[in-house]
Parts: structure tokens; C-alpha cells; sequence
């Protein structure tokens, strides 16, 4: 190794260290919403429906149900049970209480126009324990089945005019913009779809913190709330319709909370995180397979497939340490694009398993690929209708990216992904 390469790596294992005790910002997309879409897709008879998420998985409001920019910024700073406080303050401050006749604001000023407060003990039901503070949350969660509903409704009816596939794309941390990205995924899966199919793209936009660099460790906390809430999309759509899920990076985490139960993947959900009631939710319903369900495993969809690039998840994330645990769907493919040269998941040292420093071990598949085949093994045993894939983007060309830090972004940036040798073959695979 020259002593560039050496200066260049222990730089980049150095910043990763410090800022594993750091906070990273939370991604906003108020400003997205603002902007209009038309613009956005770039191709004709393009179809793409946009889906922003918080850390807890919870979906933005969109039009009449917009909320001040100003409440969203809040509302990302403070703890769960603060969601419906800083909304409910907002919505008087902004006199969203006066006049609003939408669902929402009904719903978030039910008496005489006047908002819920937060903290203040709900006298018919003191006896209880049951606070303002909590009804607040009750409500903000109806709140969540109202904009569900109306997104679900979106894909349903989008999906109805179309031959082709459903395409779910989503990126990982340290994205405060996945929409450059996003372009370039779109067009590499119409690219290499066959002649004729119109597919839907769903681009999922979720909080995965921002930071140079971003310390997996904290921030895998957001992953597994954002794949729970997506299984309410995917368990609205025909079950003969084909699905298609393409990820890159700590994406892959939330696919895997998507299809199974990822929770031993993630120690530190249980510890501090573990109290709050997102997580208890979390860990209440992961690993739920009940038909009526909104939040069981999509295990009815008959032709599906999940295609990750450089997923930084450890393998007990899919293959889990016990049974009932990893991946809980029964058949379909997944498809995983490695990479023992990507220099950020590998932390410049070879050091993608060390849960320190987040695991991102079937980024590269392990030393050797030991975790692919480890996994592989696994699945062979559990789930023998479920067909693994890898293949090994290593020394493979990508797109050539300037600017400072270029080095790391090319190569790991999904953008560079999408142009590496290799990304025929993983698609033809995933599509």
C-alpha cells in the first residue's frame, strides 16, 4: 500500500472514530414539498409518486395537510412523545385551528377549534394514568392512517393504469438529497426492463441523517421504524403484481426490516432507544405475520425481489442467530452487490464487521465473502423457495466524480453504483 492510499484510509478511519460519539443532523424535507415536482421527472411518460418519511417512519403531511416548516424542524429535534406537542403548538400558532376544515387539522383541534395541549391531565381519564400528552400521540397516530390511506391510494390507482413493475428505490444515510441519484436509478431500471413495461417508481425519501462522515452505529437507529411502516405500502398491493426493491448502503437495513426481523442486528435499540414507544411498537409488531395485519411481513406478493447494493447491515440482519429472526418472507431473490474495495463501508481497514463503528459487513460480504456464504447457508436451510444472489463489484469502473473527498464518493456513492460494470448483471437479476 502506497502512503497515499495509507494517509488517505487512517484519515478516513480517524473521522469515523470521532464521530461515532457525534450528532448527526437530522434530514428535513419540508423544502422538497415546497418545490414543485414537474421538474423532477425528467423523462416523458415518467410515473414516479414520492414518499417522505421522518425517523420514526411517520409520513409528512402534503398539501392541505401541510404543517409550518418551522414545527417539522422542531418536531425532528425533540423525542418521540413530543410528535404530537410541537404539532398541536404549531397548529394554533399558525391559526391552523381557525377556518381548516381538512381531516387533519379536524382531528388535531377537536373541540371548538381548539388544538390539544401537551402534559395537562385529561380528567375523564386521570384515573387512568391517560394524559393529554398521550391522546396527543393517539391522535397523530389516526393522523398517520389518514395520510397512509391517501398515499396507498396513490400507488393503487397509479399502479392500475401500468404494465409494468412496482420499483421501490431507497438510499441510504448521509443523503440529504437522494433526487440526483434517484434520476440515474430510474434510468438504468428502464434501461434494462424489458421493451414495453411502464413501471412505478416509488422513491422512498427517509431521515437518514447527515454528516460527514455518518457513524452507522447512531445512526441505524432511524432504519428499522422507517422498514416497519413501509410494510403498510407494500401489503396494499396486488399480490401478483411484480415488485421490485433496489437500496444502496444502510438502505439495505431498511429492506431488511421491511421482509423480517432485523432486531439482533440492532443491539442498541433495546437499550436506550428501546424505551420509547416507536420502538416498543417497533419490537411489538417486527416480526408480525398475521394476515390482517397492517404491519405483518409482505410474505403475499408472488413475484418479488430485492436488490442491494453495498448493504451495510451485518448478516444477522437476514439471517438472524435464531429461528424467527432475519428474513421472514418465503420466496423471491435477493440480490446482493459487494464490494471488498469500497473504502467507506470497510471503514479504510477492513473493519466492516466491528459493531463499534456500525457493521456493514454484507457491504463487501465479509472477509472472503464468509458472511454471503454464511448467509447463504443459512436460507439453503430455512428458506429453500428464497434464492440468494451475490455478485462482486470489486475493480470494477464507475462513474468518475470530482470534487473534494471524490475518492470516497467514488466509491461508494450510489450514483457510481448504478454505473459500475457490474450493474447489468445485478440487474438483470433484480428485474
Amino acid at each position: 500500500m502506497n502512503r497515499v492510499n495509507q494517509m488517505r484510509r487512517f484519515f478516513l478511519l480517524i473521522n469515523i472514530v470521532l464521530l461515532t460519539a457525534c450528532t448527526s443532523q437530522n434530514v428535513l424535507f419540508f423544502k422538497e414539498l415546497d418545490a414543485p415536482p414537474v421538474h423532477k421527472n425528467i423523462y416523458p411518460n415518467e410515473h414516479v409518486i414520492r414518499v417522505y418519511l421522518d425517523r420514526y417512519g411517520d409520513l409528512y403531511p402534503e398539501g392541505e395537510n401541510r404543517i409550518p416548516s418551522q414545527a417539522v424542524v422542531l418536531l425532528e429535534k425533540n423525542e418521540p412523545a413530543a410528535v404530537g406537542n410541537v404539532l398541536s403548538a404549531f397548529y394554533e400558532q399558525a391559526d391552523i385551528c381557525l377556518g381548516d376544515n381538512s381531516p387533519i387539522a379536524s382531528m388535531m383541534c377537536p373541540v371548538n377549534g381548539s388544538p390539544i395541549y401537551p402534559y395537562e391531565e385529561n380528567k375523564e381519564n386521570c384515573d387512568a394514568g391517560y394524559t393529554k400528552n398521550q391522546r396527543v400521540l393517539d391522535v397523530w397516530r389516526s393522523v398517520q392512517d389518514i395520510l397512509w390511506a391517501q398515499k396507498i391510494e396513490e400507488v393503487i390507482s397509479s399502479q392500475a393504469k401500468l404494465n409494468g413493475p412496482v420499483v421501490l428505490l431507497i438510499h441510504g444515510f448521509n443523503v440529504p438529497d437522494a433526487e440526483p441519484s434517484y434520476v440515474i436509478a430510474r434510468s438504468q431500471v428502464r434501461r434494462f426492463l424489458p421493451q414495453g413495461l411502464q413501471p412505478l417508481f416509488i422513491q422512498i425519501h427517509w431521515d437518514g441523517l447527515s454528516g460527514f462522515p455518518v457513524p452507522w452505529a447512531k445512526a441505524q437507529f432511524n432504519a428499522p421504524l422507517v422498514g416497519l411502516k413501509l410494510r403498510r405500502l407494500l401489503n396494499s398491493i396486488n399480490g401478483s403484481v411484480p415488485v421490485r426493491i433496489l437500496t444502496h448502503s444502510s438502505g439495505g437495513i431498511v429492506a431488511a426490516s421491511l421482509i423480517g426481523d432485523a432486531s439482533q442486528s440492532l443491539p442498541c435499540a433495546n437499550a436506550k432507544e428501546g424505551v420509547y414507544h416507536e420502538y416498543r411498537k417497533w419490537a411489538s409488531l417486527v416480526n408480525n405475520t398475521a394476515p390482517l395485519s397492517i404491519y405483518r411481513v409482505p410474505a403475499h406478493l408472488t413475484d418479488f425481489r430485492v436488490g442491494m447494493l453495498a448493504a451495510a447491515a451485518p448478516e444477522v440482519a437476514f439471517g438472524g442467530r435464531n429461528e424467527g429472526k432475519g428474513v421472514l418472507i418465503s420466496s423471491g431473490r435477493l440480490i446482493f452487490g459487494m464490494n471488498p474495495s469500497d473504502e467507506i463501508v470497510t471503514k479504510g481497514f477492513n473493519l466492516e464487521s466491528w459493531d463499534f463503528l456500525g457493521n456493514t459487513e454484507m457491504a463487501t460480504g465479509g472477509k472472503a465473502f464468509a458472511a454471503f456464504y454464511t448467509l447463504q447457508k443459512k436460507l439453503a436451510l430455512t428458506h429453500p423457495a428464497l434464492e440468494l444472489v451475490g455478485i462482486n463489484f470489486a475493480d470494477s469502473q464507475g462513474c468518475n466524480k470530482r470534487g473534494r473527498f471524490a475518492f470516497w464518493r467514488e466509491s461508494h456513492d450510489f450514483s457510481a453504483y448504478l454505473c459500475r460494470d457490474q450493474i447489468e448483471l445485478f440487474m438483470q437479476f433484480l428485474l
